[in-house]
């Protein structure tokens, strides 16, 4: 039967390792593996406490992970008019066809129509569906990011490794006590272990699915009547008008310049003709008296 002592020994010490437990899996996180030196060693037992095949055996390791990347994107595109209705189904017949599937959507109704979609679809055919959404539409904005995790989920997995390890020295350690205080004691440091190992196993369910499966929000919005060819036509004439007004104002200018001076040309020009008449007219001779 198993010694009081030897059981509250064994507490104490993991209570010692999980303060350890940090800075283990952060030098995991970094080197690709870990390993928790929490006083046990395999078979050998820990001084004090539980004979050999009841130690605290910690050691973790991290298997090697390729680059986990958490890929979102942005896109806000411009539909024809009238033609809301039809892209959005097509939009999400691109995702299912793409494996993927609608999240949440929302509809602004109006004389001309809005709204959002946020589409998942596995990483692997993230770019291949942002194609096809692009081509639904005229592409008005485009955001595009890419967040590497792998550091923060090989250090998640370290830490779930090192509380899952202690939580079975913990659970032997009940099977073995001999008293009710000696059961709440080891009970304690159970429960917040298990706490422990669920928060992470629930933040690493989060990184899992942000990675294997892409978000693309798709914002689409009806364009205004007029706002392709009629607006370029519009846009053409008001252009012409502009440039035949500054034509005109440029020949008014022009006149309003040289006028003056013609006019005076003229003034001399009729001067000078009349000049002349008056230069060529005969001169009267005086009669010759009889």
């Amino acid at each position: 039967m198993s010694n009081p002592r030897r059981i509250l020994g064994a507490v104490a010490l993991l209570a010692i390792v999980s303060l350890l437990a940090p800075a283990c899996s952060q030098k995991t996180a970094t080197g690709g593996a870990a390993s928790s030196g929490g006083g046990g060693s395999a078979g050998g037992g820990v001084p004090g406490g539980p004979p050999a095949g009841g130690g605290l055996e910690l050691s973790v390791s991290v298997p090697g992970l390729g680059a986990k990347i958490v890929k979102t994107a942005t896109v806000s595109l411009q539909l024809p008019r009238g033609s809301f209705a039809a892209r959005v189904q097509q939009a999400r017949a691109v995702a299912a066809r793409n494996g993927g599937f609608v999240a949440d959507s929302r509809t602004a109704e109006g004389d001309l129509r809005s709204g959002s979609l946020v589409i998942r679809v596995p990483a692997a055919a993230f770019d291949m569906t942002l194609g096809q959404l692009e081509g639904l539409g005229t592409v008005k904005d485009e955001r595009i990011a890419g967040q590497d995790v792998t550091a923060r989920f090989v250090d998640l997995q370290a830490r779930l490794q090192n509380w899952q390890a202690q939580e079975r020295v913990l659970l032997r350690l009940m099977a073995q006590s001999t008293s009710v205080s000696d059961s709440l004691k080891v009970q304690g440091q159970l429960q917040d272990g298990q706490l422990q190992i669920e928060e992470i196993d629930g933040q690493l369910r989060v990184l899992n699915d942000q990675t294997a499966m892409a978000t693309i929000t798709l914002d689409v919005a009806e364009a205004a009547a007029g706002s392709t060819s009629t607006a370029t036509f519009a846009s053409a004439w008001r252009w012409a008008l502009r440039a035949l007004h500054a034509s005109i104002t440029g020949v008014v200018v022009a006149v309003g310049f040289v006028l003056p001076f013609a006019l005076i040309a003229l003034l001399c020009a009729m001067a000078w003709v009349g000049v002349r008449r008056i230069r060529a007219r005969p001169t009267p001779r005086p009669g010759v008296e009889g």
